[in-house]
């Protein structure tokens, strides 16, 4: 009996058992070359040193506006250059031509503008009842 079972041992060979990495390789390759591609795209237009936090927020559907204060204290609304004087007129016309309850503003400053400064904008908001507020940071 263990001649048989011998012999049957001996007749098996053994099978070559390779992985082919070749799909693997191609697929972290195109990969690569998506994200290379769409962070590319991801670059904001007016360049900013945002703060750092351990919570973000996410956005909704609909696009927000957008308060943005550079390192100098130039402020934008929606990548338009406004006056601190004008603030209070550009949200006025934001407030009537949206609904209030759709309405989201993401505020981002550089790091190095003035707390108080700050504090006012988002005051100014208040002023209009928007509560919906999200800060950018990185």
């Amino acid at each position: 009996m263990s001649q048989i079972v011998q012999r049957r041992r001996d007749r098996i060979e053994p099978i070559d058992m390779q992985a082919d990495l070749m799909p693997l390789i191609d697929m972290v390759f195109i990969l690569l070359i998506f994200f290379m591609l769409s962070s590319t795209f991801l670059k904001p237009v007016i360049q900013l040193t945002l703060p750092t936090a351990i919570t973000e927020e996410k956005s909704q559907e609909k696009l927000p506006t957008v308060i943005s204060i550079d390192k100098v204290g130039v402020m934008y609304i929606n990548q338009e250059k406004i006056e601190r004087s004008q603030l209070h007129a550009k949200l006025s016309s934001i407030v009537s031509s949206s609904n209030l309850e759709d309405l989201e503003i993401i505020f981002s400053a550089d790091k190095s503008v003035d707390y108080a400064f700050f504090i006012q904008v988002v005051d100014e908001l208040k002023q209009f009842n928007i509560h919906k507020i999200s800060l950018e940071h990185d």
